[in-house]
């Protein structure tokens, strides 16, 4: 579906922000993808995905994703990341670089915990982590290094 970083909405036929602010995002990512065009970051898509792994119904992969619509110096400007997220370049097509954010893992089911609920746990941390850094210092370095 598609969101609005800039007015923090879902878009629907009457949504009224310039296209160019809407996104893909899956609703498990939207606390990241708030405080990401919050600090300045814009967010290209935000996707979570879960799939059974090897034919097996105890474990899953998890797949949090980011993409961003430029390129960013993600260690200089975040510092160390929340744990389990990597920053990297992805190469689409010959030679058009795409900056992700991605956490990707294997689960094993619980009967304390669902898919679901670590799903929440990890973006909540990562979305805890987000807020711990200075919005007008980042914004700043944006505008320096955009």
């Amino acid at each position: 579906m598609l969101y609005c970083c800039k007015c923090h909405k879902w878009a629907y036929k009457t949504h009224k922000c310039d296209i160019m602010s809407l996104i893909p995002l899956t609703k498990e990512m939207r606390p990241v993808a708030d405080r990401l065009y919050e600090l300045g970051f814009e967010v290209m898509s935000a996707s979570c995905f879960t799939y059974p792994e090897q034919q097996s119904i105890y474990e899953h992969r998890i797949s949090l994703r980011v993409e961003f619509k430029n390129q960013y110096p993600i260690k200089t400007i975040l510092g160390d990341l929340a744990t389990g997220w990597k920053y990297y370049t992805q190469i689409v097509g010959t030679d058009w670089p795409i900056s992700i954010l991605g956490y990707c893992k294997v689960y094993v089911l619980t009967e304390y915990e669902t898919v679901e609920e670590r799903i929440k746990l990890i973006v909540a941390e990562l979305a805890a982590y987000l807020d711990t850094r200075d919005k007008v210092a980042l914004r700043s370095i944006m505008m320096l290094i955009g």
